[in-house]
């Protein structure tokens, strides 16, 4: 099944920037004898016009993609920590500067992103600016046109009338650059591809409405024998709030999925781009290919609320010995309920890390699901970098 994605923007004359399942690449040159420069590397594309002939030779390597490693299902529960600082020997799970997240595949998009929000902002202003001139201007000329006034302003009428025009041309001038300083984002998929994706929108929803979402922002493992406890890993976790959202400067027919960040920037998911931030201040752009996203079900040893479609495992104690049993030394020693969690874990090989916690491992199951089946409907990268496309 082939993924299809044909865009292209004109940005200046014989300057082209191409939106491809492949990535994102830059054509320079009039047609027939033109320089792509893209994720894939240098092109030299060479055609004799009227005759359909051409020859695209390739002028540079390009470099391979690591593969990401899965991760195992952890058997033991955890559990949160009783202090809200860092636990000795945490590890943050956090991801690195934006600035390092994004690559050359994605350098364009995140330029042209950045220069359409900019745009937009100077028409939101030009906007607000004209708005105040129509309103003076009509002010104005109904004045000139009152009964009262008409006697001494009627030659000033026609002057007031041009004056309202411009102004009001002014001000669909300045809206009209708001409705085109955006970059669309949308994609030819498909019927399987965007079948899939809509899986993945509709387990989203499903996932926003779970009782509890937190944010994972560290994590260390247990001195069981020490702590007599029956948790493997202490983690730090926020509540944080998952949605739908807009993002200026962008448009698709497709939501942006919105993953809240309790100790960074919000992500946003788009079917083949993640944007981590928002334009307007620092951002970046992740090829959808290197976003990877694990789940799994995890226990859970819960000392606060029980979030009401959260599934209970078993009871354990505050204290327990080598065998699992309440250590009968400690005095009121109370039970504890151990419950099934979803988690969630997205992640780049260039530092991106973002973890999460939900309180139903139905909903878990179900979006992870949909997001997996969903990325195996796009293009693969060889062992060399390349995108090696099937179709059915």
């Amino acid at each position: 099944m082939a993924f299809r994605f044909r865009r292209s923007v004109r940005v200046l004359p014989g300057v082209r920037v191409n939106f491809t399942t492949r990535g994102i690449s830059t054509t320079l040159g009039p047609r027939g004898f033109s320089l792509n420069v893209g994720k894939r590397g240098t092109h030299l594309n060479v055609g004799l016009p009227g005759t359909g002939l051409s020859v695209r030779s390739r002028l540079d390597p390009s470099p391979a993609l690591p593969v990401h490693p899965e991760v195992p299902i952890e058997p033991e529960p955890s559990v949160p920590p009783s202090l809200d600082a860092l636990p000795s020997g945490a590890v943050e799970i956090a991801s690195a500067a934006l600035e390092d997240l994004g690559d050359e595949g994605t350098a364009v998009l995140k330029n042209l992103i950045t220069e359409a929000f900019h745009q937009r902002s100077a028409a939101e202003a030009d906007l607000k600016d004209t708005a105040q001139l129509v309103r003076t201007a009509e002010r104005r000329l109904a004045r000139a046109r009152a009964f009262f006034f008409r006697w001494f302003l009627a030659k000033r009428i026609p002057e007031r009338e041009a004056a309202v025009a411009v102004a009001r041309a002014d001000h669909e001038e300045a809206q009209r650059r708001i409705d085109t300083a955006i970059v669309d984002v949308d994609f030819d998929m498909t019927p399987a591809c965007r079948e899939r994706y809509a899986d993945v929108v509709a387990g989203f929803r499903a996932l926003t409405n779970a009782s509890a979402i937190w944010d994972i922002t560290s994590r260390a493992d247990v001195d069981r024998q020490r702590t007599r406890s029956s948790a493997s890993h202490e983690v730090t976790r926020r509540p944080v709030a998952l949605g739908i959202a807009e993002l200026p400067a962008v448009r698709s027919e497709f939501p942006a999925l919105r993953f809240g960040n309790a100790n960074g920037e919000e992500i946003y998911i788009f079917p083949a781009v993640a944007i981590m931030g928002r334009p307007g201040a620092s951002f970046a752009v992740v090829d959808m290919r290197t976003l990877s996203l694990e789940y799994q079900q995890s226990l859970f040893v819960e000392r606060d609320t029980l979030p009401g479609d959260a599934e209970l495992a078993h009871y354990t104690w505050e204290k327990v010995n080598k065998s699992g049993q309440p250590d009968r030394r400690f005095k009121d020693n109370r039970e504890i309920p151990v419950m099934w969690y979803g988690t969630i874990t997205l992640s780049t090989v260039n530092g991106l890390r973002e973890a999460y916690l939900v309180s139903s491992k139905s909903v878990v199951e179900t979006f992870g699901r949909a997001f997996v089946g969903y990325q195996m409907e796009l293009p693969r990268l060889s062992s060399d970098g390349v995108v090696a496309e099937t179709t059915a």
